[in-house]
């Protein structure tokens, strides 16, 4: 291998390293709340952007395909920021399992450039199952006392009467 070859071999496997860490760096966050939702419970995605507020005009939508739920957010040049950096996304009750849930940001530009989405981040989020409630049984033993006091009483009330 000749010294030159090395160099641009170097810088090579740099900028592959520089352009994958960058990649996975983003500026939003998501969390949930509850934090660990369990079946029928409201869940709620709180998507936050560390680079700043949200702008106003800027519809979200969700989209649900089995367990991969989308969260979007349409940026559009008319921006009046929000004093808040976050957005929440109400995604309702739903099951126990497992989902992929993803943000994007998508932009509408005036023609002739098409609508473009980048999906920014990807994460997981976990529903548990809701827990069984059930009613504690008498041992047999107590059941027998039970009946056999039961059917005491009523013959007690049937002497009683005649």
């Amino acid at each position: 291998m000749t010294k030159e070859f090395r160099v641009c071999l170097a810088f090579a496997v740099l900028a592959l390293v520089s352009s994958t860490s960058a990649a996975g760096a983003s500026i939003y966050g998501i969390s949930f709340l509850p934090e660990a939702p369990i079946s029928g419970q409201a869940v709620v995605a709180h998507v936050s952007n560390s680079y700043g507020p949200f702008c106003t005009p800027d519809p979200g939508s969700i989209a649900k395909s089995g367990t991969t739920i989308t969260l979007s957010i349409e940026l559009s040049d008319a921006c009046s920021p929000q004093d808040r950096s976050y957005r929440d996304f109400s995604l309702g009750s739903l099951e126990a399992g497992i989902y992929n849930v993803a943000f994007q940001t998508c932009t509408s530009y005036p023609a002739p450039q098409p609508r473009t989405c980048r999906t920014e981040l990807l994460t997981e989020l976990v529903v548990g199952r809701a827990p069984v409630v059930s009613v504690p049984s008498l041992s047999s033993w107590w059941l027998l006392a039970l009946i056999l006091g039961l059917v005491g009483i009523s013959q007690r009330r049937a002497d009683e009467r005649a």
